[in-house]
């Protein structure tokens, strides 16, 4: 019995698992091959090495299927292609041809939405539901809208001035990121006129194969994008190649020190955005009904990627209880099963690591005198589930506050005044977002002025549109995503002197970068 099969949800409603009739979507929208190779210069090519690494499938914790291990060599390999097709062609090609080839591509991940949301389930255990109504059509917008600046860049950046592109652009992605992920960092990339290499997780590879593939049938020219796969020496490999013209990293900061050091070597500019535990906070005016709506949306219904989950929720004190109350009902009403069924919530983490460490944050958080609330039914014994779970009156500090997990755990805390809640907030330095709840203008604009994070939601929380810019403070972001930034964190300026006649300072004119010279 396996996840898709009509049984694997009615079997555990006998059990007590599950009380509803499963609605699943079928796993036979995709043919998952035994193995599979990188996809460089347009071809499927196996590991230099010839080596693999399994992809485990998190539902079953069984073998789902083999993908190269990347190595230096193969690295290399991607790297050269991707110059080539740099040089030799995307460069130089018209800008307006590079955007029909973008929303050429966009059509056809519209058009491939469904098999993507199943794939993705099936390979990191999230809800197909989330990765159908979500993700997906999420892909589809971010490529749509970089397709539209690849001809204007030239009139965004101001008069007398010339974006240039870097040339090859490598992307390591997170355990955890989907497609829409994929598709900005891409879109932006190449909107700019950059090749790219993609580096993604080992328990996210099969997605990333697929859009290299789907490149292929949009007829991007060969080399422009190239996927290796492979485990941590793979990325770390990418990050320390010379040939870069930027790298882009996601992931935890233990991780991006290590990526900022070889790039730093390498002389590699970086976008870095790491993972952290966002927050929202609710004060006694919020509509309460949204705010409960958002926060179970964001940690235990469609968990959307770990460096915008909202783990942490603040409360004001004399609406604790109620706020408390509310979501400990909600939590028993989430459901946990088969990620392939539609009306399942919340589906496993996407290795056992994640599990253990999940647990023994529950575990430590109890022990230290945190009131836990867990969801009250058996979850699936076979694959890697964890209870969703709600923690109350934790003592500041915890390591429930600051430790990056993947698992369905909201930590609740209390505040009296908005410095203090503030100083709550600011407490964890990944400042990727937060969420402030209030029917007050001047207090939410005040909070959202204090708060350390690059983009703050008022009375909503995670809704995203390309066009908006997002920027980090602390330890969370060291790039611009978005709109006319987020291509231009994929360009450097260029100006000669007989262009700039008669342009001021405020028109940007300014000297080739690195050549001493002076503004005319």
């Amino acid at each position: 019995m396996t996840p898709g099969d009509p049984t694997f949800n009615a079997t555990r409603s006998a059990g007590g698992f599950a009380d509803y009739s499963p609605a699943l979507e079928n796993r036979r929208r995709v043919v998952i091959r035994e193995v599979y190779a990188h996809v460089i210069d347009g071809a499927f090519v196996p590991s230099a090495s010839s080596k693999t690494l399994t992809v485990v499938e998190p539902a079953t914790g069984e073998s789902l299927a083999e993908v190269a291990s990347g190595n230096a060599a193969d690295v290399d390999l991607a790297v050269r292609a991707a110059r080539r097709a740099f040089d030799r062609l995307w460069n130089d090609t018209d800008p307006l041809e590079r955007g029909r080839h973008l929303f050429r591509l966009s059509q056809v991940i519209r058009r491939r939405c469904r098999e993507f949301s199943v794939l993705g389930a099936i390979e990191s255990g999230r809800p197909v539901r989330w990765l159908r109504e979500t993700d997906g059509p999420a892909a589809v917008a971010q490529i749509f809208h970089f397709a539209g600046w690849a001809d204007k860049l030239e009139w965004a950046v101001g008069g007398g001035v010339r974006p240039v592109p870097l040339g090859v652009v490598g992307v390591i992605l997170p355990p955890g990121a989907g497609v829409a992920a994929l598709a900005r960092s891409v879109a932006a990339a190449l909107a700019a006129g950059n090749t790219v290499v993609v580096k993604p997780s080992q328990r996210a590879s099969l997605s990333a194969l697929m859009f290299a593939h789907i490149c292929r049938e949009a007829r991007l020219p060969p080399g422009v994008v190239n996927v290796v796969t492979g485990g941590d020496d793979t990325g770390a490999a990418l990050a320390a190649h010379s040939a870069l013209g930027a790298l882009e990293f996601t992931g935890s900061a233990e991780a991006g020190k290590a990526v900022a050091q070889s790039t730093a070597k390498a002389g590699t500019r970086l976008l870095l955005e790491l993972e952290g535990n966002s927050a929202q906070l609710i004060f006694d005016d919020a509509p309460l009904d949204q705010a409960i709506d958002a926060v179970v949306r964001g940690i235990w219904q469609h968990r959307s990627e770990p460096w915008d989950v909202a783990s942490r929720v603040l409360v004001e004190e004399s609406i604790a209880e109620e706020v408390v109350d509310r979501l400990a009902r909600r939590l028993q009403q989430v459901r946990v099963g088969d990620p392939l069924d539609n009306n399942t919530d919340v589906g496993p983490l996407d290795s056992a690591e994640q599990v253990g460490r999940t647990e023994a944050l529950v575990a430590a958080a109890r022990q230290d005198g945190a009131e836990v609330v867990r969801w009250a039914k058996r979850p699936p014994e076979r694959g890697w589930f964890v209870k969703p779970t709600l923690l109350h009156r934790v003592e500041l500090p915890h390591r429930s506050l600051a430790e990056v997990t993947r698992g369905p755990v909201l930590s609740v805390l209390t505040f009296r005044t908005h410095d203090e809640a503030v100083a709550i907030a600011n407490q964890v330095a990944s400042g990727r977002s937060a969420g402030v709840w209030t029917t007050d203008a001047a207090r939410s604009q005040w909070v959202a002025d204090q708060l350390h994070a690059g983009f703050v939601w008022v009375n909503s929380y995670d809704l995203v549109d390309p066009a908006s810019p997002t920027w980090g403070l602390a330890r969370s972001l060291g790039g611009d995503r978005g709109g006319r930034f987020g291509v231009g964190a994929y360009l450097e300026l260029s100006a000669d002197r007989g262009r700039c006649e008669g342009a001021s300072a405020i028109d940007g004119c300014r000297p080739r970068h690195g050549d001493g010279g002076e503004t005319p």
